[in-house]
């Protein structure tokens, strides 16, 4: 029992130092709220939400539903989408209370959430619709925002204005907000043209807190493209072939018929999938590339004679027509390639109201992180981090940059670009707190001086809070840092002096039972690691 009771006692005092300053999960967060008193995320459908202030962690999954999470603000309030039985995405939002459904319309197809502001009041994201253009009608993501009611309800959505025709002339694809600045002013996305092939950074701005009256801008256009030549104009009409069945009499349809069946027949008896000296051979006639075949004309038929007639006319009209068409297609992506001169690679990115941070690429280059002026739409590549994508970016425009981890275990580390140098981001907490570094330090792998903390994540603009996740061998670990709670914390360079150098001894995980062991598996642990000159450091943990 005094085991029992002292963890107990040791577990209450360390909480109190992980709610304020570190706290780590068996899970992903993928953001941390700006006061730093929430994260949220998700993986394999499974959604999270911690509350750091309480160390209450919610989680929401179920077997009917995919469930993704994208944000998380000051309130507790998240937002994200779900997926139920692999279907069209559902925007959602989501507290410890529970999760609820975004309004839309009936005639949306698709919605999801990403974004909103520091206190929760608005929320941006997407609905899928029918949009048209020249001979194309899409369903593109067309860009949305809900407002919070007094009672704590949202709103049905408004639209946000774009351009539903892209620089080529072509229906959009996508017109998807990204990120929202904390005071709920601006909305940062991107806009994706000519069938998924180029994405632009677009920002939506509205004048105050009480205005509905959201203005867009396209950043960056004159580094994208070369605006001196003639813009690329995708083909307005697209010629169709005419129906040949629509021509023949009864007779000549059924045959044709036939013919298409015992061709179908042939292919799917040649499949590979058949034992070799059970497969038959694949058929060489293809009815549909030899549809005037079918025809029986009675030249002394006046009938015959003309609905065949017909068909050569409506054909000869349609070869006509396609070559004109071909000639514009390929005077397109001649125009186009010397048109598009950089190419913006925007899955994810971060923003401010100065800085926006993603991955472009030049003609013949590979993506690179890039930070983009937000007044200007300058662009400047971010050198010695052709590897890494932005995960956050601060007012003072510091980057955090991400490593590749293409295979599990996704064991990453990160960067900091800061006045146009790079470091490892542990390095640049170091310059905050030293404490808050050892901590870190304690808590995962030190490699080569990169501290493989995984993908971080701030929306604090100076950077105090942040937070993110890893997968090293261990398994997941979500975690949340807040450097104000470290007493030798200074926005400056940190002369406090601290241990993180110092040899460590001995190592020991006691876990809610009292028991003491040196590999713990899964659950809540106290971890209780000796320092050479005496110091004992304890910090909680949990084992997935």
């Amino acid at each position: 029992m005094k085991h029992l009771l002292s963890l107990a006692l040791a577990l209450c005092c360390l909480s109190g130092l992980a709610q304020d300053a570190f706290h780590s999960e068996a899970a992903v967060f993928t953001s941390v709220s700006a006061d730093g008193n929430w994260a949220a995320g998700s993986t394999g459908g499974v959604l999270y939400l911690l509350n750091v202030k309480t160390g209450n962690l919610t989680r929401y999954s179920d077997q009917e539903n995919y469930f993704y999470g994208r944000f998380v603000s000051n309130s507790g309030i998240a937002c994200g989408f779900k997926t139920p039985n692999y279907k069209a995405d559902i925007a959602c939002y989501y507290t410890e209370n529970g999760l609820v459904t975004l309004p839309v319309k009936d005639d949306i197809s698709s919605s999801s959430c990403n974004a909103g502001s520091d206190d929760g009041f608005i929320l941006a994201g997407s609905v899928g619709r029918i949009i048209s253009g020249g001979s194309e009608n899409v369903t593109a993501q067309c860009p949305v925002v809900w407002y919070r009611n007094a009672d704590g309800s949202y709103d049905l959505y408004e639209d946000l204005p774009f351009q539903t025709i892209g620089f080529d002339s072509r229906p959009i694809q996508e017109a998807y907000p990204l990120g929202m600045s904390g005071d709920g002013l601006t909305i940062y996305g991107r806009i994706i043209f000519a069938k998924g092939d180029v994405y632009q950074p677009v920002v939506w701005k509205r004048s105050s807190a009480t205005s509905h009256d959201w203005k867009c801008t396209y950043l960056s256009e004159q580094y994208m493209f070369n605006t001196d030549l003639p813009k690329p104009k995708y083909p307005q009409y697209r010629p169709k072939e005419p129906d040949v069945t629509k021509y023949y009499d009864a007779e000549e349809l059924a045959n044709y018929q036939e013919a298409l069946k015992k061709y179908k027949d042939s292919v799917d008896n040649a499949s590979q999938a058949i034992p070799k000296d059970q497969r038959g051979p694949y058929p060489t006639y293809d009815p549909e590339k030899h549809k005037a075949d079918f025809f029986d004309i009675d030249k002394s038929n006046p009938d015959d004679v003309s609905r065949y007639n017909s068909y050569v006319e409506a054909y000869n009209k349609f070869y006509n027509e396609a070559q004109v068409y071909n000639d514009s297609l390929a005077l397109y992506r001649t125009q186009y390639s010397a048109y598009v001169k950089t190419k913006f690679y925007i899955r994810s990115l971060c923003a401010n109201d100065k800085y926006l941070a993603t991955l472009a690429k030049e003609q013949g280059a590979s993506r690179r992180p890039v930070l983009v002026d937000m007044k200007t739409g300058e662009m400047n590549y971010i050198d010695g981090a052709d590897s890494f994508t932005p995960s956050a970016i601060l007012a003072d425009g510091t980057v955090f940059l991400y490593s590749k981890a293409p295979q599990p275990p996704l064991n990453r580390y990160t960067l900091v670009y800061k006045d146009g140098q790079l470091m490892d981001f542990g390095q640049w907490v170091k310059t905050k707190s030293e404490k808050a570094y050892a901590e870190l330090a304690e808590n995962f792998e030190l490699t080569d001086d990169n501290l493989y903390v995984g993908i971080v994540y701030s929306q604090d603009p100076e950077g105090k809070t942040f937070g993110g996740f890893n997968q090293a061998q261990t398994g997941l670990t979500g975690w949340v840092m807040n450097l104000a709670s470290y007493d030798d914390y200074t926005s400056g360079v940190s002369s406090a002096k601290t241990d993180y150098n110092a040899e460590v001894k001995n190592v020991t995980y006691t876990d809610v039972s009292g028991r003491i062991t040196s590999s713990p598996s899964g659950g809540l642990y106290i971890k209780t690691v000796k320092l050479s000159g005496g110091k004992v450091k304890s910090t909680k943990i949990v084992r997935p």
